[in-house]
């Protein structure tokens, strides 16, 4: 009786953490990460397997309010949203993202946990109760019999008709991660002018961001570019030669990432239609070693460093003076659902993120305003 009333209590104090939109509590550690890494400092979270030469199962209680027991410091995120009949259309069915839903009588192994971790910012993990929400069950068709230990609904908006119910993590993550669109576009190097132009008659002007890789595009890779393509025009540069990289100043890397911002500009009336204009461009590469290691939060933070402080400077519309684009309000506040985006602004006046002049200008036509409603897109 005391267990179950243990249980009972923390499951009741983890609904109301989580009542409404999910709001990160002060002691995440995110705001100090973010401040560190872009001050310099090397920032790489330890997962479970780097404690253990073995995995080790481990049963553990669930309690949102103060970080999961047994994991390191920079683990304590908030990965797990409880769900119910009130939230469950709304957060899972009618979302566009993968879901992992955890059925669970209020412990969860372990395992699940660091799978959680590792997907952060790509999937959206939930849990249901199983003794709490019987009629949540019966209204999504739980298999009493067979007991599934999750389900899995992929990336896309007919949930209610898709949908796999697994028994181990390791299944869960390859079909969550099966269906994840790929929106970037792969280039030739010669043709990287046009990728930049293409880039600037967006509406709003995006940024042209670069990912290389050696193989497949990483799913961290398609999960960023599906959120941010409002803001960022996002490539690919599969095997780039070294020489080319070179040329871009680029020796961080590979798989890397490297974004190209342009020097001060300003659209002047003066400039008459069909005139030539030179734009000094410039590239900016995450550094593991000052931004920390390559996953979706510094990655997020990453981008929003870079719109903050170097939109103004985009040729095109780049509505720099538009509060709702300068801070990428539109995903950032889907975004405050699963991170603490609260110290953003401190991010507009912390430095370390100094362009690198590349060699050489590229030459081109004015960019005319408004030629394509990016908005559009989404």
């Amino acid at each position: 009786m005391f267990i179950s009333n243990l249980i009972s209590d923390k499951m009741l104090r983890f609904k109301k953490a989580l009542w409404g939109v999910p709001d990160i509590r002060n002691g995440a550690l995110l705001p100090i990460v973010v401040c560190a890494a872009l001050l310099g400092q090397t920032f790489t979270p330890q997962t479970v397997a780097q404690h253990s030469d073995r995995v080790v199962k481990k049963t553990i209680n669930i309690d949102a309010t103060a970080g999961t027991e047994g994991f390191t410091e920079d683990e304590k995120f908030k990965d797990i949203f409880e769900l119910t009949e009130e939230n469950y259309e709304e957060w899972v069915l009618e979302a566009d993202d993968p879901w992992i839903i955890l059925f669970t009588d209020g412990m969860l192994k372990k395992e699940w946990k660091t799978l959680a971790v590792s997907l952060r910012g790509i999937v959206w993990f939930g849990m249901v109760h199983r003794l709490e929400q019987e009629d949540l069950l019966d209204e999504i068709d739980f298999d009493v019999q067979k007991n599934p230990a999750a389900r899995v609904y992929p990336y896309g908006d007919s949930k209610t008709t898709k949908w796999t119910d697994v028994q181990s993590p390791k299944e869960a993550k390859e079909l969550a991660l099966r269906g994840l669109p790929d929106v970037t576009t792969e280039f030739d190097p010669q043709l990287l002018k046009n990728f930049i132009y293409d880039s600037y008659m967006t509406y709003p002007s995006s940024f042209p961001a670069i990912f290389l890789t050696e193989k497949e595009l990483p799913p961290v890779f398609k999960s960023i570019a599906l959120h941010y393509k409002r803001y960022f025009n996002f490539g690919v540069l599969r095997d780039p030669d070294p020489a080319y990289l070179e040329s871009l100043k680029y020796d961080l890397g590979i798989p890397g990432f490297l974004v190209l911002v342009s020097d001060e500009y300003s659209d002047s009336d003066k400039m008459e239609e069909g005139e030539e204009a030179d734009y000094t461009f410039q590239g900016i590469g995450y550094s593991v070693k000052r931004q920390g290691e390559l996953n979706y939060p510094n990655l997020l933070k990453f981008l929003y460093s870079i719109n903050m402080q170097h939109r103004h400077t985009l040729p095109g519309t780049n509505m720099a003076e538009v509060e709702d684009v300068l801070r990428m309000e539109e995903v950032m506040e889907v975004e405050g659902q699963r991170f603490d985006v609260r110290y953003m602004d401190d991010l507009a006046s912390i430095r370390g993120l100094e362009p690198v002049k590349l060699e050489t200008n590229i030459s081109g036509k004015k960019v005319k305003k408004g030629k394509k409603n990016r908005s559009d897109e989404l």
